[in-house]
């Protein structure tokens, strides 16, 4: 049961003391109990897994581990493995990008003007600057802006290194929404050339990125890895590149 007891261990490593309510996780370590010699049907019971015989699923995942569980190969394929290394290593690089920003909003906004952080709604929407009557005065979108759009010279007549790509849906949605309420939609990019998914993909452990794939690509997951990640020491080397001499652009 090598890959079984890899998979939790990683799960212990990643959110420690307070893992999520999340079925596919309770059902790991209600396995792993059984296979321990508890009673199954106290298990399914202590983490609410019933109308399932875990006795039976146990002695299948005890005698071929986690093939007998889940497609094995299709989700742990280079593939796969590569997909969710990418989308960590974006969502890391997102992170840092609000954080730099929450650094920056002292000398950006000033006096009595703060911020308003709507990341938690999930919204097109990451924080509002309100005045100091707490009034909106605008909506921030942050991006992160990293691989240079090296045909900018000939599709838009403009250096690399002065531009950046952005999904024409989304200034459509942040157009309406402007326009609907009469509130400047401000886009903030951060732009740190050459430092990109790719790079930061580097730096993410592998059992982190094995046991993402395997729990699906769940959003918790995922998350809670950027954001172990955005502390550790291993990563340490990108807050320089954050911090030393980030190009700020609004649009």
């Amino acid at each position: 049961m090598e890959k079984l007891n890899r998979l939790l261990s990683s799960i212990d490593d990643i959110f420690g003391n307070s893992p999520p309510d999340v079925r596919d996780i309770r059902l790991l370590r209600a396995l792993m109990r059984i296979i321990d010699g508890r009673d199954s049907r106290l298990v399914a019971r202590e983490f609410r897994l019933k109308g399932q015989d875990l006795g039976d699923l146990a002695q299948k995942v005890q005698q071929d581990d986690l093939p007998a569980l889940l497609p094995y190969d299709e989700l742990a394929s280079p593939t796969e493995l590569n997909r969710r290394r990418l989308g960590i290593a974006q969502i890391l690089l997102g992170v840092l990008a609000e954080k730099r920003f929450e650094e920056l909003i002292d000398s950006i906004a000033g006096g009595t003007i703060r911020i308003e952080d709507h990341r938690p709604s999930r919204t097109d929407t990451d924080y509002r600057l309100l005045n100091g009557g707490g009034r909106p005065v605008c909506r921030f979108n942050i991006k992160f802006h990293g691989t240079l759009f090296r045909s900018a010279k000939d599709y838009v007549g403009l250096e690399p290194h002065d531009c950046f790509a952005l999904a024409t849906y989304k200034i459509r949605n942040a157009l309406r929404r402007q326009t609907q309420e009469a509130l400047p939609y401000v886009f903030v990019v951060l732009s740190v050339p050459d430092l990109n998914a790719g790079e930061v993909g580097k730096l993410i452990p592998d059992d982190y990125v094995w046991a993402l794939a395997l729990l699906r690509g769940k959003r918790i997951v995922e998350e809670t890895i950027a954001d172990r990640l955005r502390a550790a020491d291993y990563i340490t080397g990108l807050n320089p590149s954050l911090r030393g001499c980030p190009k700020v652009s609004f649009a």
